[in-house]
C-alpha cells in the first residue's frame, strides 16, 4: 500500500510540473511564423534636456526662508462673552462648531451635531465669559441659551473673524 501511495504522489507532481512548464514555445501566438507588421508613421524622435550647473543645483533646508509671520499654529483662541440680561438662574449656554439649518416645521433654526459640542455651562449672573481653543478652519459657531421651561432654545451664530479674537453676544 504505501507503494501505491508513493508512485500516485510522483504522478501527481510529475502532471503539475509538465502542466506549469507549458510547451517551452515562448509564449507566442498562433502567427509566430508571421512577418512583422510595419508602420507607415515615424517613429518619434527623442528629445534630450540638459541642465546647467545652477539648474541642477539642490535646495537645503537652511537655504528656505519663511515670512515672519508665519506660523504653523492649527489651532486660535477665542474669548467669547455671552450676555442675557433677562437670564433665569437656570439657564444654560452651549456652544457648538458644527451644525445645520434645521428643517422645515421646527422649533429651531439650527441642529447642533452634538459631537461638536465645545462648551455647556451654567449661566450664574447675566453674562459669561468662556475661551475657546478653535481650529483655525473653523468659521463660525451656534450658540444656545436654554432655559429650565424645556422650549426650544435661543439659538444665535457668530461669524468669526481673522482681525479680533474677541466675540461677543447678547440675548435679549
Amino acid at each position: 500500500m504505501p507503494i501505491f501511495k508513493s508512485s500516485t504522489l510522483s504522478i501527481c507532481i510529475a502532471a503539475l510540473l509538465l502542466t506549469a512548464c507549458g510547451s517551452g514555445g515562448g509564449g507566442g501566438s498562433a502567427d509566430a511564423g508571421a512577418a512583422p507588421s510595419t508602420s507607415s508613421t515615424p517613429a518619434a524622435t527623442p528629445v534630450v534636456v540638459t541642465q546647467t550647473s545652477s539648474e541642477a543645483a539642490e535646495v537645503k533646508t537652511e537655504d528656505l526662508v519663511a515670512p515672519e509671520d508665519f506660523d504653523f499654529a492649527t489651532q486660535q483662541t477665542y474669548s467669547l462673552t455671552v450676555t442675557a440680561p433677562k437670564a433665569a438662574t437656570s439657564q444654560q449656554v452651549r456652544v457648538y462648531h458644527n451644525y445645520v439649518p434645521a428643517p422645515a416645521g421646527s422649533d429651531s433654526a439650527y441642529l447642533a451635531d452634538f459631537q461638536s459640542l465645545l462648551a455647556s455651562t451654567r449661566l450664574t449672573g447675566d453674562s459669561l465669559t468662556l475661551d475657546l481653543a478653535l481650529s483655525v478652519t473653523t468659521q463660525s459657531l451656534l450658540v444656545e441659551l436654554w432655559d429650565a421651561t424645556g422650549a426650544a432654545p435661543s439659538q444665535a451664530i457668530i461669524t468669526l473673524r481673522d482681525d479680533t479674537r474677541t466675540l461677543e453676544w447678547s440675548f435679549n
